[in-house]
Parts: C-alpha cells; sequence; structure tokens
C-alpha cells in the first residue's frame, strides 16, 4: 500500500525492537519511543506529521467559510447553573472571547452580580485554570483549585469574599481532592511532597486526608485518616449540611467505593458505612440522624436508601426509591423533597418525591432531552436547573419545588433557527433481535429519498450514557443538509448494569452488530445510503 495520496508525502516513522512477554507470548510495540512525549525527537516528528496535515487542511476551498460560520456560532454568551452557599448565589459565565468562564457572586437573585474569579486573568497564555470551588457554610470564603498547564497536581487558596483578597492560605500537592467546608477549616487530600522532582512522573501513593484551619500553615494540617497498609487507595471526602458527619469516600480504581463515617460532634473515630469496592455509593446528606445514599447495591439500576447511623448494619439498611425499570441517574434533596432523574429510554425522565418515597410531581421539559443538574438547598424551595437537547442549546430554569412551576431564567442567544429542525427517536433491531433506541436530527421536511448525508455516532462502552446532549458544532452539519444519528448501542450505561455487561468482553460482538444494524436501519428507512 502507498502512503501517497493526493500529492501528500508522510514523513517516515521509525521502528524498534522493543516488545513486552505476556504468558510466553512476545507482543512487539515498535512505535513505544512516541510515548515519551518530552525528546526533542518526538517533537520533530509532531512538527513533521503538522506541517503535512496543514498542507492538506489549507487546501479545502471551503474551509474559510466553514471557520467563519463556526465562529460565529460559538460567538454566545454562556451560563452555568447557579447555587446558593451561605446565603449568597454563584454561577459562572463567558463571555464571547473567553477563554474560561469567570466566577459571579450575587447578594440577592434581584441585586447586581459581581465577578469574584477570573481565571483568565491567572496567568499570561491561560494554561492555568480553576478546577474546584467550594464555599464556605458562612459564605464569608472561597477555596479553590487551581490546575497549571493542564497538571491533575492541584493547589488550594482562599478567597476573603468580602474583601475579595486571597488570604496567606496556599495547600500543594493536592489531587483527586474534594474541599469540604467544617467550621473555621476544611477537609482535603493530598499526597507527601514528591522527592528529586518527580512530581510529574512519579507513582503517586499513599494519599492522607487532611483538615487545614484557616491560617496555618500547610505544615500544621492534621491527618484525620488513611491507610497505610494499601497504598494505592484514593479517598475523598464530604460533610453533612448540618456539619454534623463527616464522610469519606474510599477507592481503588475509577468504579466502585467504600463509605466511612464519622460524627464530627464528638470525639468518635470512624464507623465503617460500606465493605468491598463492588458497588457505588454517593452519600445526599444526612437527614434526622439517616444518612440518604444513592446506590447500586442489590439494584443495578440503582435506587435511594437510607442508613440510620445507630444500626449501621446493613440488614437496616431501607429503601426511599427502590430500584425501577428506568435507571435512576441522580437524586437531590431540595426543600423538603426529594428530586429523582431517571433515564427513560436514553433521555432524561424527572420526578418528586417526599422524604418517604412518595411520588407527588413531575418535571415536564419542552422535548426529549437531558436534565443536567439541579443546584438548591434543604432550607429553600426555590432550586435552579438546566436542560438542554439536541437542537436545544442548555436552558437555565428556576424552580420551585413547591408549586412544582418551572421559568424560564437564562436562555442562550445563538445565531441560529432551531425551529427549522426536529429530533425523532425510533427503536430498530439488532442481529440478534434486540430492540435498540436511536435518536435521528434533521431539518423539517427531509426527504427521505437515500441521499442525505448522514452522520453516525455510537460509543457502546465504559457504561457511558449517551443522551441528547446539544454541541454546537453540530449546527453547522445541520445547516448544511446533514442528518446526525445517535445509536444507544450496548456497552452503555443507558439501560443499566444488565445493557452494560451486553457489550463487553465475550459481548463485545454486539457493539459492532448494534451499529451496523443502525446504519442499514437509516438505508433501508432511506434516509441515506452506503455512499452517503
Amino acid at each position: 500500500m502507498s502512503c501517497y495520496r493526493n500529492g501528500a508525502k508522510y514523513p517516515k516513522t521509525k521502528k524498534v525492537d522493543v516488545y513486552d512477554t505476556y504468558f510466553g507470548v512476545k507482543v512487539h510495540d515498535p512505535y513505544r519511543w512516541l510515548e515519551n512525549d518530552s525528546t526533542a525527537e518526538v517533537a520533530e516528528w509532531v512538527k513533521e506529521q503538522n506541517t503535512v496535515t496543514s498542507e492538506y487542511l489549507n487546501k479545502i476551498p471551503y474551509r474559510a467559510s466553514i471557520k467563519e460560520r463556526l465562529t460565529s456560532l460559538w460567538n454566545y454568551t454562556t451560563m452555568s447553573t447557579p447555587f446558593k452557599e451561605g446565603g449568597k448565589y454563584f454561577f459562572y459565565k463567558k463571555e464571547p472571547g473567553q477563554n474560561q468562564s469567570v466566577l459571579f457572586m450575587q447578594e440577592t437573585l434581584e441585586s447586581e452580580p459581581r465577578a469574584i474569579l477570573d481565571p483568565n486573568t491567572l496567568s499570561a497564555d491561560g494554561t492555568v485554570a480553576v478546577s474546584d470551588i467550594s464555599v464556605s457554610r458562612n459564605g464569608k470564603y472561597l477555596a479553590f483549585a487551581i490546575a497549571d498547564g493542564g497538571s491533575d497536581w492541584r493547589k488550594i487558596k482562599v478567597l476573603d469574599l468580602t474583601t475579595g483578597n486571597n488570604l496567606a492560605d496556599e495547600l500543594n500537592w493536592v489531587k483527586f481532592s474534594e474541599i469540604s467546608w467544617f467550621k473555621e477549616g476544611f477537609f482535603y487530600s493530598r499526597y507527601e511532597a514528591p522527592k528529586d522532582g518527580k512530581g510529574l512522573v512519579g507513582i503517586n501513593q499513599h494519599q492522607k486526608i487532611y483538615y487545614h484551619k484557616l491560617g496555618d500553615n500547610q505544615d500544621k494540617d492534621e491527618v484525620i485518616f488513611g491507610n497505610s497498609e494499601v497504598p494505592n487507595l484514593v479517598f475523598t471526602t464530604q460533610v453533612t449540611s448540618n456539619e454534623k458527619y463527616l464522610i469519606i469516600y474510599e477507592a481503588e480504581s475509577t468504579f466502585g467505593n467504600s463509605l466511612y463515617i464519622r460524627n464530627l460532634t464528638t470525639n468518635d473515630g470512624f464507623s465503617k458505612l460500606t465493605t468491598g469496592y463492588e458497588f457505588e455509593y454517593r452519600v445526599l446528606d444526612d437527614f434526622n440522624d439517616n444518612i440518604i445514599v444513592l446506590t447500586n447495591y442489590k439494584a443495578p439500576k440503582y435506587k435511594l436508601i437510607k442508613i440510620n447511623v445507630n444500626t449501621l448494619d446493613v440488614g437496616n439498611w431501607r429503601d426511599i426509591l427502590p430500584e425501577k425499570k428506568e435507571v435512576l441517574e441522580n437524586c437531590y434533596m431540595i426543600g423538603d423533597k426529594i428530586v429523582a432523574s431517571y433515564i427513560q429510554d436514553a433521555k432524561s425522565e424527572v420526578e418528586v418525591y417526599t422524604m418517604s418515597g412518595e411520588k407527588v410531581n413531575e418535571i415536564n421539559f419542552p422535548t426529549l432531552g437531558v436534565f443536567n443538574k439541579i443546584n438548591g438547598t434543604r432550607q429553600d424551595s426555590i432550586a435552579f436547573y438546566s436542560f438542554s437537547s439536541f437542537t436545544i442549546p442548555t436552558i437555565i430554569y428556576k424552580y420551585n419545588v413547591v408549586t412544582n412551576k418551572s421559568t424560564e431564567f437564562f436562555k442562550p442567544a445563538i445565531n441560529f433557527n432551531f425551529d427549522d429542525y426536529e429530533t425523532k427517536q425510533v427503536f430498530y433491531k439488532s442481529k440478534d433481535e434486540t430492540e435498540v433506541p436511536m435518536f435521528i436530527v434533521c431539518k423539517k421536511g427531509t426527504q427521505l429519498n437515500g441521499k442525505n448525508p448522514t452522520l453516525l455516532y455510537g460509543y457502546g462502552g465504559f457504561n457511558v450514557n449517551l443522551l441528547p446532549n446539544f454541541s454546537i458544532e453540530r449546527l453547522l452539519w445541520l445547516e448544511n443538509g446533514g442528518i446526525y444519528v445517535q445509536a444507544n448501542i450496548r456497552g452503555g450505561g443507558e439501560y443499566g448494569e444488565n445493557w452494560y455487561k451486553a457489550g463487553t468482553k465475550l459481548n463485545k460482538q454486539n457493539v459492532f452488530d448494534d451499529f451496523i444494524a443502525a446504519a442499514e436501519y437509516l438505508i433501508d428507512q432511506k434516509y441515506t445510503s452506503s455512499e452517503k
């Protein structure tokens, strides 16, 4: 096979004699030298590849018009879902031309917002970003973690929200950490300082939980939790809204965790709530000494339970929202209610329950789409949530949990006529007769003549959900007559654990069969053809 096409001359990539032996079998890896991206040799190889790519792209006659239209589409204001802490409201906002979103604060919803943290000013080249923020319970301080150059290492600083000045506090060697306020300080996770300058390449082990009191140097921070016998465990923290309990999440990988709990009003030590790492547990909050937990323990599609702190045995756990046919994606405690977000046939369905698990309401949406999140407190009946779909950019709604009324709070202004397009969901049969859902997005009135250029997308792995999310880049494809199709093939998490496992290991062929069947459906129904 020739490496020459359309006049492009590709740089020659050297091969090296490197291999690993697995169970007596040699597995060669001739391009392993490219993994060391800090060498001059790799840098030169990348430069040569970029030259070839740029020469090809620069010859595309309509590239400039695509760039101009995408620039126009991207040129709009975005806003994050507001949240309330310490009696104040906070949200991110990004104006056209800004690289990173700016954090704003409002004393009330009627007062003028003021910018309190602008990541764009943290470095001249824009490589420093704010990765996490946490507001103190009294609303006086903002702790924020910054990342430099895309590194996983974080540095935590503290901002005085009254004066607008940073405190002297600065915490280093933080990684995989939450910032959990308690009284005049917060809990966080860190490693020992790496030796010999190997912070970016060394193996991180023996992470610990610390408590930092405002005003102290980091070397005075108290070790709260760790495990010296198992060096690779990762710990994160959460403090309940009443500051009564500290929750420790212990994990050995990216899925599954164990829980520990400690009463912060007594001198008691930690109690272990769960064992092993087979299941997921996420604490919502404490409710009358019941820890409210979202879990897949004996519930592949998840359920909401309560664990009484005085009777921790698993036999005393009680369901609040038992497992249903739909996947329980998330739960929130707002006012005196539970807002539960389900995935129903790969799209969001949101229901409202009492604390005892009685359904009282549903939140209705303008079309099929994604309920992204809801921010609120247990002390307020007012919350904010965001919703989006393929042809609906992220809209923020103000929601009253008592009246179940949603009102539009923020809607981005994008130079695009969304009313000209439609989304439909269909179900097609795969090779083994399994029904698979699929979304089809196109211009209204599109003729089904087999001549439409169609972009079919699927993933089918790692329990990832493909929901009807919004993407600004797709708009260019749609307005030029393209059809966008998203198939919810097996291997994802749209129908829970069984759907995921049906696309893994010895079942991996199902993923490819599902995707092929999706393409065949689109051709049979005259949406497109093999050529398109």
